[in-house]
């Protein structure tokens, strides 16, 4: 990856549900992700309430990296695929997120699920550089 490109949030779609399989296999290569999740309550065998932590949205996976980096996750990753929006053009531009959108999102979705509100210092440094 180049040093002069800057690292920006993309979000991504893993298909066929396999969200968490990519969530581990850029954990696993230190690329950091983000994945939105939150509890529900299912019924079991029995009508046993089973509490399971899942994501919010199926398929999304928020991604930090250059764009070269995301070019070579997705030749890893085959079923990561960019998420796009249409442009005024009629052409179609990647969905991108700014760094302080982002670990504001990723501070408030977080506490949600948890009832409070937390800001860890990682997040902190990345909003100050920013």
């Amino acid at each position: 990856m180049s040093n002069t490109e800057p690292m920006v949030w993309f979000a991504m779609r893993a298909t066929y549900g396999r969200n968490m399989e990519a969530k581990k296999m850029l954990d696993e290569t230190g690329v950091e992700s983000f994945i939105p999740m939150h509890h529900v309550i299912s019924l079991g065998k029995g009508g046993r309430k089973i509490k399971k932590y899942v994501p919010v949205v199926r398929d999304l996976v928020f991604v930090r990296t250059t764009k070269e980096g995301m070019l070579l996750l997705k030749e890893d990753i085959d079923f990561l695929r960019n998420i796009y929006i249409p442009t005024a053009e009629g052409k179609k531009q990647v969905v991108v997120v700014p760094d302080a959108q982002m670990y504001s999102f990723i501070m408030v979705s977080g506490s949600l699920n948890e009832g409070i509100m937390r800001w860890p210092e990682q997040l902190r440094r990345n909003v100050r550089q920013n």
